[in-house]
């Protein structure tokens, strides 16, 4: 036995370190929830197009127009991009998956029109890069926050959530879409 403690003592010492890690385990989900809401905070909303850098050139309003909305399980994407006499204008629209590691997103609904010397394409079929992005498949991408940046990343995308905004890049091709978050 240690000099001067009691068994009273070395008993009421376990105790209070017993209680101490009871309080601290109990604490951790408290901890896990104001994570996983910060993260929300940061992903969940609508985001209007500030730039469009698609590799060749930076493209801003109103040469290029851009929503993306993630809100309430679904994510839509709108976009208008004029180059030359060429207008290309796409709308999907998804679902998504939110939790304390993982973003993931996937499109039921496709719509692409191009119009191009007079001539209206259009398309309900999604392009071959985007087939694994087809619901019920979803693109998971794993989820970090550090200093008040959530961090979505996977395969040939990265999204970066800020306070003020979002960037999305495709690593493939090089483009990275720059959007503002809008106030409601």
């Amino acid at each position: 036995m240690m000099e001067g403690l009691t068994v009273n003592s070395l008993s009421t010492m376990k105790k209070i370190s017993l209680l101490s890690a009871l309080c601290f385990l109990a604490a951790l989900p408290a901890l896990a929830a104001d994570k996983f809401t910060e993260i929300r905070a940061k992903v969940e909303g609508t985001y209007e197009l500030i730039e469009w850098d698609d590799g060749e050139a930076k493209l801003t309003p109103p040469e290029v127009a851009a929503r993306y909305i993630i809100r309430d399980g679904k994510v839509t994407w709108i976009s208008h991009k004029q180059t030359g006499n060429k207008l290309m204008s796409n709308a999907l629209y998804g679902d998504y998956r939110l939790d304390e590691s993982t973003f993931a997103y996937g499109y039921g609904e496709w719509l692409e029109v191009i119009v191009e010397d007079g001539k209206t394409r259009i398309s309900r079929d999604p392009k071959p890069d985007m087939k694994s992005l087809t619901l019920p498949a979803m693109r998971t991408l794993a989820l970090t926050l550090d200093n008040g940046i959530v961090r979505a990343v996977g395969g040939i995308t990265r999204f970066e959530f800020r306070e003020d905004g979002m960037d999305q890049t495709n690593t493939n091709s090089g483009y990275t879409r720059k959007y503002k978050r809008v106030k409601n």
